[in-house]
């Protein structure tokens, strides 16, 4: 029996060790945070690792549209050469609140484990306030744990079914925001504008001889255009924000290794987590184009080209605007604004 301290690593990755190559799983919560976190940990240890999710309390309370958004996109889009994952949802107004982890090579159990933990960072311990979660685990019959799984697989849909909208309640609000407040005039803003923010640059802060990067230009072969390289027969599209040191030692975002979910004011979802030495960018680690091609697509540059700060200027501006949601002792959430409107800001934080 494991506390929490100990669970991302006893119950999870060392399996990945012993030559695991599929986990089962039945959880009533899960996260698509922690379907790439622990991809991203097997990558890290040159492995595969194939995941059946089945997400229990679907056919009861539903789920929002953003966690499905998430589990859909790393399903169709998982870290590259990390492996798999296959979600399905249980129907039919049952709840499923088990938790339970199966551990496989090829057709050959390797263990199984059952307790309080959901299929999230929090729940192991590994989430930006996951030393505030007290949760338990322990070994259980492998066999009794296979037909358990069985079982439960029979009453659930693959999320990618026609009729998965037909057999789960998706819940349809706003991926920004899941309510409004009245602004002093009178008119009704969207909560996240009164939540923390921090303002980041997308052009360079400082020169750089060595890269033809001038102080205030956009980076030449960094941050949007991180892709840029032909010569390292990188994908042009690859690139990233970066986190000015001040803005990481206020503790804004997560830590190294934690992923987080960031939604846009214009409704795309992404994946993110603090990346590279001294947590200077923020990448999004499914695959590291999806961040350029979203810029590109709001500066009307065609991927695969290099951005400039021309177009930073006849668009959004220099900057972008992060708001972080805290709900609770819930993983906090990110709304990421690009627009025109930080330009002062971002121009006075960073003298530019």
């Amino acid at each position: 029996m494991f506390l929490s301290s100990d669970l991302f690593d006893t119950v999870l990755t060392r399996y990945i060790d012993r030559g695991a190559t599929e986990l089962r799983i039945v959880s009533g919560y899960a996260s698509p945070e922690m379907c790439t976190r622990l991809l991203l940990a097997a990558k890290a240890k040159n492995k595969r690792l194939k995941i059946r999710l089945i997400v229990g309390m679907t056919g009861y309370e539903g789920i929002t549209l953003d966690t499905h958004e998430g589990l859909l996109s790393v399903q169709n889009d998982p870290p590259e050469d990390a492996g798999s994952i296959e979600v399905s949802y249980v129907t039919s107004g049952i709840s499923v609140h088990s938790k339970l982890f199966i551990w496989m090579q090829g057709n050959q159990p390797l263990g199984a484990w059952m307790g309080s933990s959901n299929f999230t960072q929090n729940g192991f311990g590994v989430g930006f306030r996951g030393s505030l979660h007290k949760e338990i685990m322990t070994t259980t019959d492998v066999e009794t744990a296979l037909a358990y799984f069985a079982a439960i697989e029979g009453v659930s849909i693959a999320i990618d079914h026609p009729d998965v909208e037909n057999e789960i309640t998706l819940h349809n609000r706003p991926l920004t925001t899941a309510a409004s407040v009245a602004s002093s005039e009178g008119e009704v803003e969207p909560d996240y504008l009164q939540a923390e923010s921090v303002v980041l640059p997308l052009v360079a802060l400082r020169s750089n001889p060595d890269t033809g990067t001038v102080r205030g230009q956009v980076h030449m072969k960094s941050g949007l255009n991180w892709g840029q390289r032909p010569e390292a027969n990188r994908e042009p599209n690859q690139a990233y924000i970066p986190v000015p040191a001040p803005i990481r030692r206020q503790g804004f975002f997560p830590p190294k290794g934690v992923v987080f979910r960031v939604t846009t004011t214009d409704n795309k979802l992404f994946l993110m987590k603090v990346a590279q030495e001294e947590g200077k960018a923020l990448e999004t680690p499914q695959n590291n184009s999806f961040l350029g091609e979203y810029f590109r697509g709001r500066l009307e540059v065609p991927n695969g080209e290099p951005v400039v700060l021309d177009d930073l200027l006849r668009s959004g501006g220099r900057f972008v605007a992060f708001y972080r949601i805290d709900e609770g002792d819930e993983e906090p959430t990110y709304v990421m604004d690009y627009s025109a409107e930080h330009e002062e800001r971002g121009a006075d934080t960073y003298k530019l």
